[in-house]
């Protein structure tokens, strides 16, 4: 499978609470009321810099579920899981997306540096006459 080089989010952001690696954007938040195997925890549309385990089929609250646990490339701690499939139609919207547990993450806003704020003028590119 090769080397996994972890990406940098940048913005608001979740990060592993034990090695600080980037996990997802703020921005593919979809809902903060769910309930995870160790407390609060966030439906997302997209995780970014984990590893996906094998397939189990699960039983939880909302119904029966195939789903998939998600680690931290860096650390391995387990921060959440991937729904695979969802038995009951009304669960369906589920499929694809994942659970981050709240309490293996950290929500972070990245300080703007003030350097990059600067608008750099372009480069003039100069034609010379042969």
């Amino acid at each position: 499978m090769g080397r996994h080089y972890p990406l940098r989010l940048t913005s608001q952001y979740y990060v592993c609470i034990h090695c600080k690696t980037h996990l997802a954007f703020k921005g593919h938040l979809i809902s903060r009321d769910y309930t995870g195997r160790y407390g609060r925890a966030a439906l997302i549309k997209k995780i970014e810099n984990v590893i996906e385990m094998q397939s189990v089929t699960e039983e939880m609250l909302s119904g029966k579920y195939i789903v998939r646990r998600i680690h931290c490339c860096r650390c391995h701690a387990n921060v959440g899981w991937k729904y695979v499939l969802a038995y009951k139609p009304s669960e369906k919207y589920k499929e694809g997306h994942y659970i981050l547990e709240l309490n293996a993450s950290s929500l972070i806003r990245d300080e703007i540096d003030a350097n990059e704020c600067i608008i750099q003028p372009p480069i003039a590119f100069l034609s010379s006459s042969l």
